[in-house]
């Protein structure tokens, strides 16, 4: 239970932390500035470092690359071009022009380093670990299992999104 209560507050402590981030990213002149994406990486590497955690405790497991690999590819051979529609249709306004951005292989890199590895890190890799231990609880919902943490999880990611923007 003491273990419990430890993670409990060191993840109570992380959300506020990044309460606190989300609030200051909505000022304009704040916004974008390079430092959101090292605070979604140090919180969690500060964590780490102070609670002498292992690297598996952020998610960072590497048990079979090539079969993740192959996993990741074909995931984004499913999700990227519903992504892609998605964005066109979410930013047209009133013509399609169906052309990609110059300089996509910047734009794809900056994303990738930029906002979805750090946010993964942060939410999938650490909070949602972290919140396994105090959440073990696994319920059923349309024949799949969910565990309690990364539902939890997925709705702090959803809030910092919603809270951002």
């Amino acid at each position: 239970m003491k273990d419990k209560t430890r993670i409990g507050a060191e993840v109570a402590i992380v959300v506020t932390v990044l309460s606190v981030v989300i609030v200051l990213m909505r000022f304009e002149s704040l916004r974008f500035a390079c430092w959101e994406s090292s605070i979604f990486i140090g919180i969690p590497l500060v964590a780490a470092i102070a609670l002498n955690l292992p690297l598996t405790e952020l998610g960072l497991v590497f048990r079979k690359p090539l079969t993740d690999l192959k996993f990741f590819g074909l995931a984004c051979l499913i999700f990227l071009p519903a992504f892609v529609a998605g964005y066109y249709f979410y930013a047209w306004d009133a013509q399609l022009v169906v052309r990609l951005p110059g300089g996509l292989g910047k734009i794809v890199a900056i994303h990738f380093l930029y906002h979805a590895l750090p946010e993964e890190l942060l939410f999938r890799g650490y909070l949602q670990k972290r919140l396994g231990r105090i959440l073990p609880r696994v319920f059923k919902f349309l024949g799949f299992e969910l565990p309690l943490a990364g539902v939890v999880c997925a709705a702090l990611f959803a809030a910092a999104h919603v809270a951002y923007e």
